[in-house]
């Protein structure tokens, strides 16, 4: 029952991430809206338990962090190359996901860079990577935190999204365990998100 009770906070979240991103994803007109909630609950949920702290430095965090952007950016395009050799459907879906959700309003960039984004890091690997890696083989809980990342984009109704969300919270979860800072890979989601959604879409 002990063990049960220590689990239950990590079960709990991942129910209400799912929960949140179902709403979120019923109508692409009040994405920005929930996201923005969803995020944002997840985040108080988080604090309520833990609260998140750096004690790296703080300018190699900087450098890292926007190093490894520009590193994921790459990954990215070069997969996206490979897999539209594969596939015809892969641009079309990538383009569909680019006319949906991309940021429309000054709004849309300040909640996407100002919340969600930095309240991703601190659910998924400030609190829920971290509580798994308390529990079990630190590479592991990664590779469990990066599928339970990406499952909450199965309400897209688009495999390239929750594939990405997978490729990517194993490198976020990776740098994370290397360093052990929020900030760092805040930096780098956000450079990476700069570049692949505003900057050089693919």
């Amino acid at each position: 029952m002990k063990r049960f009770n220590k689990e239950l906070p990590l079960l709990v979240s991942l129910l209400f991430a799912h929960i949140l991103l179902y709403f979120t994803f019923i109508d692409k007109d009040i994405f920005w809206y929930m996201y923005t909630a969803a995020i944002l609950f997840l985040v108080t949920f988080t604090l309520f338990y833990h609260i998140p702290k750096s004690q790296s430095d703080k300018k190699k965090d900087y450098l890292y962090g926007i190093l490894s952007g520009l590193l994921l950016y790459g990954i990215f395009k070069i997969g996206f190359s490979l897999l539209v050799l594969f596939s015809s459907s892969v641009e079309k879906d990538v383009n569909k996901l680019y006319g949906n959700y991309s940021p429309e309003f000054f709004w849309h960039y300040l909640v996407l860079l100002f919340i969600l984004i930095p309240g991703e890091e601190v659910f998924w690997r400030g609190f829920f990577q971290r509580r798994l890696a308390s529990k079990m083989n630190s590479f592991m809980a990664i590779f469990i935190s990066s599928i339970a990342y990406a499952s909450i984009f199965y309400y897209s109704s688009q495999p390239i999204w929750m594939l990405a969300a997978f490729v990517a919270g194993l490198f976020w979860g990776l740098l994370y365990k290397w360093k052990e800072s929020l900030r760092l890979v805040i930096v780098s989601h956000i450079v990476f998100i700069l570049f692949f959604i505003i900057l050089l879409p693919l």
